[in-house]
């Protein structure tokens, strides 16, 4: 069996803010300051793999704090989906498909043009066993934190942790 999660990375995120709006919000979820500078939220009922809730998060997120927003959901390892919440917009990929829209949007928020090929690379490759995998080259390329390949709420909720974090780390709205 593959791995299921969904995340949201807040580009330049203040955990404090972003754990503030989760509360306002209603939601349950986790919020871990990410090592690369953002923070990512675990959404209890995004990790049930509702797009459609999975972007009206995002859109709501990325308005209330003026940031870009990168969601993530990967289906059994064998779908991975992603979407840029940004300036009002949303970017949409789905395994393999729009690799070059895509792409062109997230290299304009992680290293500009001169990273385009190697998002749209890794975003293109047709071959990769794992889903996880394809997430874990697109977060080194970009700079986008490891945690957001692999980490959902149901993860976090059984007490999994990642590496390098202590229960203190993780926050619960």
């Amino acid at each position: 069996m593959g791995s299921f999660y969904t995340n949201f990375e807040i580009v330049r995120g203040d955990s404090t803010e972003v754990l503030r709006v989760a509360k306002e919000l209603g939601r349950s979820a986790f919020v871990i300051s990410g090592k690369n500078g953002d923070t990512l939220l675990f959404d209890a009922d995004c990790d049930e793999q509702d797009v459609v809730e999975i972007e009206r998060l995002g859109r709501e997120l990325s308005d209330r704090l003026q940031l870009p927003v990168v969601a993530s959901l990967n289906h059994d390892d064998d779908h991975l989906l992603l979407w840029l919440f940004h300036s009002g917009r949303v970017s949409r990929y789905e395994s393999c498909l729009h690799a070059a829209k895509f792409g062109w949007a997230l290299s304009r928020v992680f290293g500009g043009i001169l990273s385009y090929p190697f998002i749209a690379a890794v975003l293109a490759w047709p071959v990769f066993i794992f889903q996880m995998f394809r997430h874990l080259l697109l977060a080194k390329v970009t700079g986008l934190s490891p945690l957001s390949a692999g980490l959902g709420y149901t993860y976090l909720s059984r007490g999994e942790r990642p590496p390098g974090y202590t229960e203190d780390d993780i926050k619960r709205a």
